[in-house]
């Protein structure tokens, strides 16, 4: 989990964003906030409770306003929520690496399961090549093990997205 996240000014004219604001201010700030609380891969755990607690903190709101706040953001494009193989959910920020600075040559493998639509972004395949190149080691052994085994369509798992938003059991 970051420590901290950039905000592109940018987000005040996204069309995406301001549909999600104006349909509930929370859809808003659960994206804003998630941003902050998502893994490098920009994965965050997507149970309502969790999201309820960790991400919203201090600020008072339900499981029932997380869940239509999630549905919001599914909706406009901002998150895809997906699932793994035990039924857990997930988020994941779809522009999360264009717009967060990752050292890859810093990361591990990811601790959550990625989304079928996740491709590992070009500065990924630049860092173990310039590790490679200059003899060095990643500082995980186990992300280059895991990112030499990408297969052709960069597919690191195999995820299923949730159809049904109001279910997230």
């Amino acid at each position: 989990m970051s420590k901290w996240a950039k905000l592109h000014a940018k987000i005040s004219e996204s069309y995406d964003f301001a549909e999600a604001c104006n349909a509930d201010p929370k859809a808003g700030l659960l994206f804003v906030l998630g941003i902050a609380h998502a893994d490098v891969y920009g994965v965050l755990v997507g149970d309502p409770r969790l999201l309820a607690g960790r991400v919203f903190g201090l600020v008072r709101v339900t499981e029932e306003e997380v869940v239509a706040a999630v549905a919001i953001l599914v909706k406009v494009g901002l998150v895809l929520q997906y699932s793994d193989d035990r039924g857990h959910v997930y988020l994941w920020f779809p522009k999360y690496t264009e717009y967060q600075s990752v050292e890859w040559v810093r990361v591990g493998p990811p601790e959550h399961p990625l989304p079928e639509a996740w491709g590992p972004p070009e500065a990924l395949f630049e860092a173990v090549k310039k590790t490679n190149s200059k003899g060095q080691l990643l500082a995980s052994e186990s992300l280059r093990r895991w990112v030499a085994g990408l297969s052709e369509d960069h597919s690191a798992t195999t995820r299923r997205p949730l159809d049904d938003h109001s279910t997230l059991d």
